[in-house]
């Protein structure tokens, strides 16, 4: 809740794509402290770490920890923050905001350093009492400890550089020496922000990190293993959440000869190409497991420079040894990294195709991903692969390969909603609606007989119902048994002319009866309903009958269906014929089709539809129509 959620002791951890990063102490008013990460709007002023702020714009909840560890964190976001004076901060009364350390003033330096240790304590600074606390002196601004990082680390960034040229590395005390800072000036995480601004644009180019040439002193370090910051600076760089220490290990060594590499040709010699395609050899013996493991790490490793046909082969070993392994003995990680590589190989097809021909050959590889998640029982796989395959097929499929596809769409649909849990009322209400759907497909071939059977099955489901149907539903069975009563009628009159003197007209939903209409009435309601829809179109929205007459301030009366078909047929009766109709806005209580859409179409000559493509046409239709309203 906006301005429920305090944090301080912010420290940058990366910045990239017009947002910062931070790590927090965070608090919600009235609980207990907890460890985030908050991702705020880099153009707001950052936070610092010595005073509190309470989140405001859109904070929410984007993750929570997925481990107990000490560094797992609950992930945040917000676009905005205030900060609190000192009586609002006391509300939050666990979080204990970073002592400042002011920095010394330049006088201060150059006098200290002319001066004797035992005597730098005596000696005034800008005329404060020498017994002045240093807590009490004026803290440097924000802007110049951002300056002052700025200038670091283009200092360690041409040492690294210079590092790499000659082949050799550096340790983190070696480092500083070279620019002139002492290691208690930059705390671990200063040392991490500033390992994060100095790899960045290296990261985000998917070049070597110039941090894996930093290591231990030989005494500290006799296994050649990575400082303990260099994984804090893989996660602040966005590697994955699983990077333990011993793949941070292996990363470091590859980013350390591919920077070696790199920099050779400053030295004389051309520089090589920093990865090899091809996968790593597999070992005799060795489990399917383990396999896939080694070619996932490859995949971490150099899946961003591969091309795509490399990253394909790739993906089609690591799919073959997962099968191998089985879904059920699949860890979460192996899982999520298998579903972010094929994520990254779906994009890199779809941003390729360009003709029809190929949106249908990447279709068809992706029905089949569709299957192997389908017979491996794989839900989130298949709901991700069917939620891709939606606007390829909408948008970049040809009219004939979409309808020849549509029966594959929908069976595709209903194994995902077959696979959802679902309660018996659950059950029996989408039943109910299916059965209204398929009255309103079937209307111009129903008989009586048949709408009355299907209106008893109506009435058994919803005597199963433990929950009250819902209002669009109960508006429908009241129109079709207003629909069934009028037939009865109507075959009574015909079978005995007598009765006309005691038919009087349909029954509306509401038990009114409700005469038939004519011409000029149906002009008259039609001028009322044709801006209700220029206005939906502009609005880029649907509406029901019910809507309408809602709007229309009870100026529309209750109309025999019929009626309804032929008053949205008159609302069309000026549409250009290479535009879609008006009426096709007029949509069922479940956003599918109006029941009378074939009909309206049919009374304007519109060209038919299949049944198997009707409802995918008419959604086309609808945006067709957002598109030409949105400036008219």
């Amino acid at each position: 809740m906006t301005g429920r959620v305090a944090f301080t002791r912010a420290a940058l951890v990366s910045e990239e794509g017009g947002r910062g990063v931070y790590d927090v102490d965070a608090q919600p008013v009235g609980s207990t402290r907890f460890r985030a990460r908050i991702s705020l709007p880099a153009s707001l002023a950052a936070p610092v770490p010595h005073h509190v702020y309470v989140l405001t714009d859109r904070a929410a909840v984007l993750g929570a920890p997925r481990t107990a560890g000490p560094d797992s964190r609950w992930t945040l976001r917000a676009e905005g923050f205030v900060r609190l004076t000192p009586t609002k901060a006391a509300e939050w009364e666990l979080l204990e905001p970073l002592v400042p350390t002011p920095a010394p003033a330049p006088e201060e330096d150059a006098t200290a350093s002319a001066t004797p240790a035992p005597l730098r304590k005596a000696v005034p600074v800008g005329g404060a009492d020498t017994q002045r606390s240093p807590s009490v002196r004026t803290p440097v601004p924000p802007h110049s400890i951002a300056a002052r990082d700025d200038r670091l680390v283009a200092e360690l960034t041409r040492v690294l550089v210079r590092t790499a040229r000659s082949g050799a590395t550096i340790t983190w005390h070696e480092l500083l020496g070279r620019i002139g800072v002492r290691p208690e000036e930059v705390g671990p995480t200063r040392q991490l922000k500033l390992l994060t601004a100095l790899d960045a644009p290296h990261a985000k180019a998917n070049r070597p990190l110039l941090s894996s040439l930093i290591t231990l002193s030989r005494q500290a370090q006799p296994n050649d293993v990575p400082p303990p910051f260099f994984r804090q600076v893989l996660l602040a760089l966005g590697h994955p959440r699983w990077t333990d220490d011993a793949r941070a290990a292996d990363i470091w060594k590859a980013h350390r000869a591919r920077v070696h590499r790199a920099h050779r040709g400053h030295a004389g010699e051309p520089a090589q190409d920093a990865t090899t395609p091809g996968l790593p050899p597999a070992r005799p013996g060795q489990d399917p497991s383990a396999r896939l493991s080694a070619v996932l790490r490859h995949l971490d490793d150099t899946g961003a420079e591969l091309a795509t046909p490399a990253l394909e082969q790739a993906l089609k070993e690591a799919d073959r040894l997962a099968a191998l392994v089985g879904g059920p003995f699949l860890t979460d990680p192996v899982k999520e990294r298998l579903g972010h590589w094929r994520t990254v190989m779906r994009k890199r097809l779809e941003q390729s195709v360009t003709t029809p021909s190929e949106a249908r050959e990447l279709f068809d590889r992706m029905a089949d991903e569709f299957r192997a998640a389908r017979d491996a029982g794989d839900l989130a796989l298949a709901k991700r692969v069917r939620s891709g395959m939606g606007p390829l097929y909408a948008l970049r499929l040809s009219p004939r390969d979409r309808e020849a596809v549509t029966g594959l769409m929908r069976e595709f649909k209903q194994w995902v909603r077959d696979q959802e849990p679902r309660t018996p009322a659950d059950a029996s209400l989408r039943a109910l609606g299916a059965l209204i759907q398929d009255l309103g497909t079937r209307r111009a071939t129903l008989t009586t007989a048949e709408l009355e059977s299907r209106l008893a099955e109506a009435d058994r489901l919803r005597r199963g119902l433990s929950v009250p149907l819902p209002d669009a539903q109960k508006k429908a069975l009241r129109r079709w048994r207003g629909n069934l009563r009028h037939r009865q009628r109507e075959e009574s009159r015909a079978a005995d002319p007598r009765s006309d003197e005691k038919a009087t007209g349909a029954t509306s939903d509401r038990g009114v009866e409700a005469p038939r209409l004519d011409r000029e009435a149906f002009v008259s309601l039609a001028d009322r309903i044709r801006p209700l829809l220029q206005d939906a179109a502009r609005a880029g929205t649907t509406v029901t009958w019910g809507d309408l007459r809602r709007r229309t301030g009870g100026a529309l009366p209750f109309l025999h269906p019929d009626d309804q078909g032929e008053v949205l047929v008159v609302v069309d009766q000026h549409t250009p014929p290479d535009e879609p109709l008006l009426s096709a806005l007029v949509a069922g209580a479940d956003l599918s089709p109006h029941g009378l859409y074939r009909h309206i179409r049919f009374s304007h000559g519109r060209e038919r539809v299949p049944d198997a493509s009707l409802e995918m046409h008419w959604r086309m239709e609808v945006l067709e129509l957002f598109q030409l309203w949105r400036h008219r």
